[in-house]
């Protein structure tokens, strides 16, 4: 009896052990795949920091295996800005990077810009949200509270002396993150819809509409059609679009749309997003000359 008591007695310690051994090594494993998730995305990042540095943009992204030469850039030479080899589109599309690292490159220019004085277009956002009206007006008063550089408060907006909590920072925002920072937002929106809004802002001077980078909901909100937008999405997959003329035989719609805040050649300002099996990030990136 004795005997088999310690027979009972061990194996529930093997067992026990098993199980801690087990946990152990499963720790270990995602320890270590944690840090291999991390080489790959710094690596990943450098190396399209460093081809954004060295290699020659054209009207459809980035050519990453055409060095950049310094050159005079006559704005009237024909052929100036046309793709060349192989190229990384700034339009937001999936990549694989190193360790089949799934990236992207966005030309941030092409979102809507947070620091724009413009209303609309963040309203535009807003209303594809489903926001009311008086929601849209108190969110948007919110955020230029807090953001500007003076201390009046806007109607349905505030500032230090209208609160209790934390204040507004009295500056542009550094990351379209602290949105979450602005007294109402937080709560304002769920999380599917806080990613949606992320994907289509941007902390830089914007509203630079470059329809070979742009997300579709900013076109309809320039004034696309639903099928012209599809028909430019579909074209811009293997091709792109130069010129006004170009874009205005594709769709007729230019007429109804300002000439000046159209461009076809990609802007200093990117955002390189980055994904892996548990987790989304992305890194802002200036590029000076």
């Amino acid at each position: 009896m004795m005997v088999l008591w310690l027979l009972v007695i061990f194996s529930v310690f093997v067992a026990f052990g098993s199980l801690e051994i087990d946990q152990l090594h499963q720790n270990a494993y995602e320890e270590r795949l944690g840090y291999e998730i991390e080489l790959s995305r710094y690596a990943t990042e450098q190396t399209l920091l460093y081809l954004l540095a060295t290699r020659e943009s054209s009207h459809a992204g980035l050519q990453y295996q055409q060095r950049y030469s310094p050159r005079v850039n006559d704005p009237f030479q024909p052929g100036l800005f046309v793709p060349n080899g192989p190229t990384l589109r700034l339009d937001g599309r999936r990549y694989l990077g190193a360790d089949q690292l799934d990236f992207s490159i966005q030309d941030a220019s092409s979102l809507v810009s947070l620091r724009s004085k413009d209303d609309a277009e963040l309203d535009y956002l807003l209303t594809q949200l489903g926001k009311a009206k008086s929601e849209r007006e108190r969110l948007i008063a919110g955020l230029r509270d807090h953001t500007d550089r003076d201390g009046d408060v806007r109607l349905n907006g505030y500032e230090v002396r209208s609160t209790r909590s934390v204040g507004p920072i009295n500056r542009f925002l550094v990351s379209p993150l602290q949105l979450k920072d602005v007294r109402g937002w937080v709560n304002a929106f769920t999380e599917s819809e806080w990613r949606w809004l992320f994907q289509e802002t941007s902390i830089y001077v914007g509203s630079r509409w470059n329809v070979n980078s742009m997300t579709p909901t900013s076109m309809g909100m320039i004034g696309f059609s639903r099928s012209d937008i599809d028909e430019i999405i579909d074209w811009r997959k293997t091709n792109y679009i130069a010129n006004l003329g170009q874009l205005a035989a594709m769709t007729g719609e230019v007429a109804r749309i300002d000439p000046v805040m159209l461009a076809f050649t990609p802007s200093k300002y990117f955002r390189l997003g980055f994904k892996d099996r548990t987790s989304m990030a992305w890194v802002g990136v200036t590029m000076t000359p």
